[in-house]
């Protein structure tokens, strides 16, 4: 069998716990992934691996698939909770704030992921839940280093373990403990006022 990797220095050294021949695929850089209204630049990684998985398994060639694709991309409709921007909301001074649902980020990579994508931008993230004992100070070290406004607003166990690690008094981020998800979104609209992103990603 084939396993196709993305072109991408954090997979080097997992080519050896991988079997099947090894196929390199570097990035889609055409902007198919926001065509597709994907966010972020690890999109363009996944875009081009299911490109080429595509190529693979028709015959078709590379350039065939990636026109078929472009030229259905507004019949795509993205997964649910992966970074899905579910509303746009204008706000005085004309800024705007985004309502991003990544609800399947459940874990700190993919989170780490999603605060890449608006590294640049004010964000709220929404984050905590059932505590399952999931190590969070790589996040934790993640928000910290942020160069951008950041509130972190919490809820659950999983959240308040994840306010007791930030302080932000030192590092700029502001935690604000929410009840549940309504009072949540409620404190991550109030957090950017001028505009920026909620970012449910738990």
């Amino acid at each position: 069998h084939a396993t196709l990797i993305a072109q991408s220095p954090e997979l080097e050294h997992a080519r050896a716990l991988m079997g099947g021949q090894h196929v390199v695929v570097p990035a889609d850089e055409t902007g198919l992934a926001q065509e597709l209204g994907l966010l972020g630049a690890h999109n363009n990684h996944n875009v081009a691996l299911a490109l080429a998985a595509c190529a693979r398994a028709t015959g078709r060639s590379l350039g065939d698939v990636r026109e078929a694709v472009a030229a259905r991309a507004n019949d795509f409709v993205a997964l649910r909770g992966r970074l899905t921007l579910i509303a746009s909301r204008e706000v005085s001074g004309g800024g705007v704030i985004r309502y991003v649902d990544d609800g399947l980020a459940t874990a700190p990579l993919p989170v780490l992921a999603a605060l890449e994508v608006f590294a640049n931008e004010p964000v709220a993230l929404i984050a905590g839940g059932f505590d399952r004992g999931v190590d969070y100070e790589p996040l934790a070290a993640a928000l910290r280093q942020r160069g951008t406004v950041t509130t972190v607003v919490v809820i659950g166990p999983a959240g308040e373990r994840l306010a007791t690690l930030l302080d932000d008094s030192h590092h700029g981020v502001r935690v604000v403990r929410a009840l549940d998800i309504g009072a949540a979104v409620i404190a991550a609209t109030q957090a950017v006022p001028d505009g920026g992103v909620v970012l449910f990603s738990p």
